[in-house]
């Protein structure tokens, strides 16, 4: 369950005032497959309003030990610094069920791509990426208010070869806002999405091969699977002196292979 009811046990106890924070703060991604266009979705849920100039900042998708991500390949989608879309989570609508038996107040979900912008006048539904940094810096265009699930997502491209998850952090700064102190949210750690029902495989493999269906862990954030050719034969059709001889090539990959890539098949 992703989200965390909004009141809780002992808020009626006097002058009792949370931090500002994230309560709910998930992310996963769309595919582990190398070359594949990767839809990252996150969830936030905020415990206090904010609007301009508060700045939301998601890091940790760097990791210089894998795959340092300013080295990727020149797609035009491939982890890119600048500006990059949000689009709206297509799961958005279907709310958690109310958990919270402590108060009257339902959980409400909203599309939240359409808050953000890629700088503090830039263009809404729009976040500003830093590959070389690892992050994505989300500025509030409109209001983001306490206790609502937003979710909304963007698009990377996975490199061409298998690197390690990641571990990615969200904090906010400048809730100007906030009469009290601090006017920031302190970076905390993210909760990796370990499902696996969201991951769009189906166009993708065969489903008859019971090893390239989805696994645990497949969901969490930049893990890329290791390609590997799982089996390969090579035949011919005749072995008589000058006759016309067809050579037959099958071999079954642990990954699919993308078209966009222009990857070589090289028999040597």
């Amino acid at each position: 369950h992703d989200v965390r009811p909004y009141f809780e046990p002992g808020d009626l106890r006097a002058l009792r005032v949370y931090a500002p924070s994230f309560f709910t703060r998930t992310v996963r991604q769309s595919t582990p497959f190398p070359g594949d266009i990767n839809t990252v979705t996150v969830t936030l849920v905020s415990n206090v309003r904010m609007v301009a100039p508060a700045v939301v900042t998601i890091s940790g998708f760097d990791n210089q030990y894998a795959y340092p991500l300013s080295q990727l390949g020149n797609a035009a989608d491939a982890y890119p610094t600048g500006s990059l879309m949000l689009s709206a989570d297509p799961d958005s609508i279907s709310c958690p069920v109310n958990s919270n038996t402590n108060g009257p107040m339902p959980f409400i979900c909203r599309d939240g791509h359409d808050i953000f912008r890629d700088s503090p006048d830039g263009v809404m539904s729009r976040g500003f990426f830093e590959a070389h940094r690892g992050r994505m810096l989300l500025y509030v265009g409109s209001v983001l208010t306490p206790g609502v699930r937003y979710s909304f997502t963007f698009q990377l491209r996975n490199p061409g070869c298998n690197r390690n998850e990641v571990a990615p952090c969200v904090r906010a700064s400048r809730i100007l806002e906030n009469s009290c102190e601090p006017a920031f949210v302190t970076r905390s750690l993210m909760k990796l999405d370990q499902g696996t029902t969201k991951l769009n495989y189906i166009s993708k493999i065969n489903e008859t091969i019971a090893a390239l269906g989805p696994a645990l862990g497949d969901a969490v954030p930049l893990k890329v699977r290791t390609p590997v050719i799982q089996s390969f034969m090579i035949r011919q059709t005749t072995a008589e002196p000058c006759a016309t001889n067809k050579i037959i090539v099958s071999f079954q990959t642990s990954v699919p292979i993308i078209k966009d890539l222009n990857t070589q098949n090289v028999i040597s």
